[in-house]
């Protein structure tokens, strides 16, 4: 009687034992091992936050486009163009991203484009258009204003010159040291001076302007057409004119 009790328990237990549930490993799939694009953006947003500051990155700026161009749809090697998709999927085969910042404020044509590479000896950030100097801009110089608001004071305080905002790359841009007149090499040598255009005013917010975001725009009015004026692209005050002129090629004689 001993002896059945004895077998009956160890069959319960050896039943017991190999009935448990084999629980599978989790895995999926589709959920890479090692995602290249957290690391790609936290040096894009490291980028960002060396320029415009912890505060105004924040405050100030926004992802708008995330592209991996290592696959179909990188057009050549080295440029900020790629047909392949905006996506933050996360992904283990590509180390490259071209990453695009919208400012937050709507009417400000502010974006900021970056190509970021990881290497085996360390990566590479390429900012596209770069004029941003070394200096951290201050958060009081990112207060800007936008093109309708900015329109609005050109047009109060130039009634007559029909000034446009440029609509290229140039309508608002970034200029690390103070204006500085066009010097001229030799004046009696057309070939070497300063070709394109002349400073013909400054006014005394221009004299005194370090550094900051400056707002572009063209007179349409016929007898000024030539001239662009730059504003201080957060107070709106005119900083100075310039005027295009044509250099003459002295070997055509025109």
């Amino acid at each position: 009687m001993n002896k059945l009790i004895i077998l009956l328990v160890y069959l319960t237990q050896a039943i017991s034992i190999f009935a448990q549930p084999v629980e599978e490993p989790i895995f999926n799939s589709d959920i890479p091992i090692q995602d290249y694009n957290i690391q790609l953006k936290q040096l894009a947003d490291s980028t960002m936050t060396r320029v415009f500051g912890e505060m105004g990155f924040a405050q100030n700026f926004t992802m708008s486009c995330l592209q991996n161009p290592c696959e179909k749809g990188y057009l050549y090697a080295n440029t900020l163009v790629s047909n392949n998709p905006c996506s933050s999927e996360p992904q283990d085969s590509c180390k490259e991203a071209i990453i695009s910042y919208s400012f937050v404020k709507k009417d400000v044509p502010l974006s900021i484009k970056m190509l970021i590479t990881i290497k085996e000896n360390g990566e590479i950030v390429y900012i596209e258009n770069n004029h941003y100097g070394t200096k951290e801009i201050s958060i009081e110089k990112q207060n800007l204003l936008s093109i309708s608001e900015i329109q609005k004071i050109i047009t109060k305080r130039f009634p007559k010159d029909s000034l446009v905002i440029l609509t290229d790359n140039k309508a608002l841009v970034y200029a690390h040291t103070p204006i500085k007149k066009p010097q001229s090499k030799d004046v009696g040598n057309k070939l070497n001076r300063n070709p394109g255009y002349r400073l013909i005013k400054e006014t005394r917010s221009g004299k005194n302007w370090e550094n900051g975001f400056i707002y572009t725009t063209e007179s349409r009015n016929p007898r000024k057409s030539k001239r662009i004026y730059h504003f201080d692209a957060v107070t709106g005050k005119l900083l100075c004119i310039t005027e295009i002129y044509n250099v003459t090629n002295g070997n055509h004689g025109h």
